[in-house]
């Protein structure tokens, strides 16, 4: 992502950058981990403060608080997901003939290719970068920032995985 200032807007980010410090300090986090998301944040700020409508550090301070909560936010769901996120082989399945568990896929497959398509399709759905972000907890306009793409793109690209997961997992 890249943020353009005008010359008179870099001049004023120059001059305030000791406030990303300041905030660092003022909501006691850590600096290392929070220094690039407060950086951007600043220079959002900068592209958008308006003299005439309040104080620079007012804006920051608001922008900052905000990508705190969101961080946090993101924190507790990928720690909620981490610990929860395991398909049982007990997981029941749903298809067009029946009611299967993953358990019960693989025993009655007596054929080894179909384990290793189920195997090969799961672990298709585990390294795409849109699936691995929605199993984290991402939202699709979060994805969307962080792939660099327009969020209607990113829905797109999850009807289609959800159409591939049931066209190669589930067989439907």
């Amino acid at each position: 992502m890249s943020i353009i200032l005008t010359e008179e807007q870099r001049k004023i980010a120059e001059e305030n950058h000791k406030l990303i410090y300041f905030f660092i300090n003022y909501f006691k986090v850590d600096e290392e981990e929070y220094y690039d998301l407060f950086a951007i944040e600043y220079l959002k700020c900068i592209k958008i403060w308006d003299k005439s409508k309040g104080k620079l550090s007012t804006l920051l301070g608001r922008a900052f608080s905000n990508r705190i909560k969101a961080e946090n936010r993101k924190k507790r769901t990928r720690k909620r997901l981490e610990e929860n996120y395991m398909i049982s082989l007990n997981e029941v399945v749903f298809r067009k003939d029946s009611d299967l568990t993953l358990e019960d896929m693989m025993a009655s497959s007596t054929n080894v290719e179909e384990i290793f398509e189920l195997n090969e399709a799961l672990n298709f759905f585990m390294k795409n970068e849109v699936t691995r972000l929605l199993i984290i907890g991402y939202s699709q306009k979060e994805i969307a920032e962080k792939l660099n793409y327009a969020q209607p793109t990113i829905s797109k690209k999850v009807s289609r995985l959800k159409r591939e997961f049931n066209n190669k997992i589930l067989k439907t």
